[in-house]
């Protein structure tokens, strides 16, 4: 009801002082943000749904010499994942791929758990799951 509605503007509200600061800190000598803190960023700005920032979180990160790897493509995924835009997630593991960044058991876990959450069930004697391997090789 009203509460719920309330808590999640606060959220929002709350992930945009953090995001505020998280560009602060960028612009700081003695404070840049590492890799890790850069896919915590992208994962907290997913799970509110706030994709856009999330992207443009992960987009910057080589502006700022913070190398991409398989922790915030995994992070970036997610976030496109649990919210239901499965296309884009696949795309991001194929430009992963194609960055000749390695997938982990995590990163397809992810993908996996995208598509369940969006009810497409993916029985593992199917060959579904070796597709998807396939899919994302390049």
């Amino acid at each position: 009801g009203e509460a719920g509605g309330r808590r999640a503007m606060q959220r929002q509200l709350w992930c945009r002082v953090v995001l505020r600061f998280f560009k602060c800190m960028q612009r700081q000598l003695w404070c840049r943000p590492n890799e890790h803190i850069h896919a915590i960023s992208i994962g907290v700005l997913g799970r509110e749904s706030l994709l856009d920032k999330a992207r443009e979180v992960f987009d910057e990160m080589r502006t700022h010499s913070v190398p991409r790897t398989t922790l915030s493509y995994t992070a970036l995924i997610d976030a496109y994942g649990r919210n239901g835009d499965h296309a884009t997630a696949l795309d991001l593991l194929a430009q992963m791929k194609a960055e000749r960044i390695q997938p982990t058991v995590l990163t397809y876990n992810t993908v996996i758990n995208a598509r369940n959450n969006m009810g497409v069930n993916i029985d593992p004697d199917s060959g579904q799951i070796q597709l998807l391997f396939l899919f994302s090789v390049k």
